[in-house]
């Protein structure tokens, strides 16, 4: 705390020990200095990327009070997932909940679109017949306790279809910004629809950032 607050280095050694630095600064009213002084400890805090996927709840709150916008962002990023079972809806700050809904239903409006132009395809089955068998191989291949796992299967049409050139320009121009991912922090390479994100999108943005960035002392 007094390194955040004196401005010399430090280091946080995992996500706990920023979620406390947090708490801290919150308490003794110091969270301008410690929000300036972070940039550089969490990019090399080691376990930080992980506790942020596993508990985002708590990183976009810490974020918030502290108004880092870069960790604010890669919180809402996973607030949002799984698609199963969305972790936003347990959020209990209004504002907070109410971003991530908002964000949320918006989503759901591309994710609709990205279904007609599917199912365009097996209305056209002279034409995408190959493609559109193939497609339903991938549903059964993406599904989890009877269900579909949707980033997983549309993960899978994206890349089948740019692979075999085959209708890729319709399903990249639905499909294309819902397969990005908009994770910073991140450097593992994680991907919307594979390997621990296969029932997760990572494409979410918050569509404005909820503090007065013009001011230097909260």
């Amino acid at each position: 705390m007094l390194c955040a607050i004196f401005s010399h280095y430090y280091q946080i050694a995992s996500g706990a020990e920023l979620l406390c630095v947090t708490k801290l600064a919150d308490k003794y009213r110091c969270l301008p200095a410690v929000s300036i002084s972070l940039f550089g400890p969490i990019c090399t805090c080691p376990g930080l990327v992980p506790s942020i996927s596993n508990n985002p709840s708590s990183f976009l709150l810490a974020a918030y009070k502290l108004r880092h916008e870069l960790l604010f962002r890669e919180a809402f990023v996973h607030i949002l997932g799984p698609a199963s079972s969305p972790r936003y809806i347990r959020l209990t700050h209004p504002t907070l909940k109410n971003m991530a809904d908002l964000v949320y239903k918006k989503f759901q409006i591309e994710l609709l679109k990205a279904h007609e132009a599917i199912l365009d395809l097996h209305a056209n089955p002279k034409k995408y017949g190959a493609v559109v068998q193939d497609m339903a191989k991938l549903a059964t291949k993406s599904m989890s306790d009877g269900k579909v796992m949707k980033p997983m299967y549309l993960r899978e049409c994206f890349e089948m279809a740019c692979e075999k050139r085959i209708c890729e320009e319709e399903l990249e121009r639905v499909l294309g910004p819902m397969m990005k991912s908009k994770l910073n922090l991140d450097k593992t390479g994680a991907t919307a629809g594979k390997g621990k994100f296969k029932d997760s999108f990572l494409c979410f943005e918050p569509n404005r950032i909820p503090w007065d960035k013009t001011e230097s002392n909260w």
